[in-house]
């Protein structure tokens, strides 16, 4: 940070070390909180707290591999039907198919929001248990973009918020994608009545989603309009990629609403018995 600030700090001498400026403006800001409030935190990576293990798990790996847990638990609640051949029987029964449908759905959500929630709370329970519960109010600087809707990821400004807080932004913008990808698989399944086929789909998004994090511009609009992007929540927040917070809990949200018709609309129309009009 200091030698930013003399302006000896190259371009090529950042991109070596992984960091953008963007990320050195962050620092500086989150150091000079401290030295103004004349507050003192020193993270020790070895003293895991209740709230500073909550933090670490929205980090990039970690957050996915959950994900990618929930993934495979809303394939085979949704899915097992059609993989045990029983779905057929089920939905010609004289039950209204836009019901069944629907409280799927609305099942899966709850049921992944709670599964969620508790292994939040078991995380946070067993690091307070021991190493102390940590401060809530710990500062965690972000950009300031999360408060509107625009994408300028480039010179940006800075605001610190609390790390409580930042957990709590973090598990609601987690739980809105796990909205959409529970809609995208539940209407996947009504077109390819396949396991193999809907997994198979859903895993070239996730993967899709990790080479445009990996090969693509942070300044590409892509980032913004690609749902899955939206899956590395901590990046969000601090605006690393051209995407945007409260964009982010819209987009899936309403891509989640859009899915769920068309798929209630392909299910309520559905042969499935076999027999042609």
């Amino acid at each position: 940070m200091e030698a930013d600030k003399e302006g000896v700090l190259t371009e090529k001498a950042i991109k070596l070390m992984g960091i953008t400026r963007n990320d050195i403006g962050r620092k500086s800001l989150y150091y000079n909180y401290l030295d103004d409030n004349n507050l003192k935190y020193s993270i020790n990576p070895y003293s895991n707290t209740g709230i500073f293990s909550l933090a670490k798990l929205f980090e990039n790996n970690i957050v996915l591999v959950l994900f990618l847990i929930f993934t495979f638990i809303s394939a085979d609640l949704i899915l097992s039907e059609v993989g045990e051949g029983s779905y057929k029987i089920a939905y010609t029964q004289p039950y209204e198919r836009g019901k069944i449908y629907f409280s799927k759905i609305i099942a899966m959500i709850l049921s992944l929001t709670l599964v969620l929630l508790i292994l939040l709370l078991i995380n946070f329970t067993v690091n307070t248990i021991a190493n102390g519960t940590g401060d809530f109010k710990e500062p965690f600087v972000v950009s300031k973009n999360i408060s509107n809707l625009s994408l300028d990821n480039e010179n940006m400004e800075f605001k610190v918020i609390s790390t409580g807080k930042s957990v709590l932004l973090n598990i609601l913008l987690l739980i809105s994608v796990i909205f959409f990808n529970i809609a995208f698989i539940s209407t996947l399944s009504v077109f390819t009545d396949s396991i193999t086929k809907t997994i198979g789909i859903e895993a070239a998004f996730i993967i899709f989603s990790l080479l445009l994090r990996e090969f693509l511009s942070t300044a590409s609009i892509v980032h913004a309009i690609f749902p899955y992007s939206y899956i590395f929540v901590q990046d969000v927040i601090i605006q690393r990629f051209k995407t945007n917070y409260n964009l982010g809990i819209l987009l899936n949200i309403g891509l989640a609403a859009a899915l769920a018709f068309v798929g209630y609309k392909k299910f309520i129309k559905k042969d499935f018995i076999g027999s042609k009009a």
